[in-house]
């Protein structure tokens, strides 16, 4: 994560208890996955990678076999260099693509042009949310993988893999431009985050229910 980031989202997930830290090498993220003790990795993309991208890959693949969250954001073509070199090993598919956007979701079905799923607990207490300036789609969604968002120009914008016995939580948002400081405040991007960021930890799957460390 960048400095625009330790701005909107770092506040946020501090106001709620977690601890969080920012890098921006792909080498020092790696290193912090193997070695120190995190429950959820947030990677956002770029559109280029000077690291040897199969090392990210098997880093997060790694982390995300020892039962913890990840969540991957990309944006529009070509701002997903990153999340391609994990998807595949995680969720089987990949990110492609540039749609207009800049409008914002509802409160509906997940599945529906403009809304995000009602039901799902990534979106407690969330009435409305900012889809992005220009975004990204999933090259395919298998069965694996749910829709819970879909843009107003009619391609799933955010979608989630359930955590298994061996295996995390995946969350994967297709417009990170949500986050950006000007357009923070537009509608329900804090609470969001806050609420994927406790979804990833799965405090039922991996604690029985009693609460992680903040």
């Amino acid at each position: 994560m960048t400095s625009e980031w330790s701005r909107t989202v770092g506040p946020a997930l501090h106001k709620k208890g977690f601890r969080v830290t920012f890098v921006e090498k792909e080498a020092e993220f790696c290193k912090k996955l193997k070695e120190e003790d995190y429950d959820v990795a947030w990677i956002i993309s770029n559109g280029s990678m000077s690291f040897d991208p199969n090392e990210l890959g098997k880093a997060v693949f790694e982390f995300h076999r020892k039962k913890r969250g990840v969540f991957i954001w990309g944006d529009n073509d070509p701002l997903f260099a990153h999340a391609n070199a994990i998807l595949p090993l995680l969720g089987d598919f990949k990110l492609v693509g540039d749609t207009p956007a800049d409008r914002t979701l509802c409160y509906g079905e997940g599945k529906v042009r403009g809304q995000f799923d009602k039901d799902h607990l990534c979106f407690c207490g969330v009435n409305a949310l900012y889809e992005g300036v220009t975004i990204c789609y999933p090259d395919r969604v298998n069965e694996n993988v749910k829709v819970i968002a879909t843009s107003t120009d009619g391609t799933p914008c955010i979608c989630c893999i359930e955590s298994t016995p061996e295996t995390g939580r995946v969350l994967v948002d297709t417009g990170f431009t949500k986050l950006y400081q000007s357009y923070w405040s537009t509608a329900g991007q804090a609470r969001y985050v806050v609420n994927a960021c406790v979804w990833l930890v799965d405090v039922e799957g991996r604690f029985g229910g009693q609460e992680p460390r903040k």
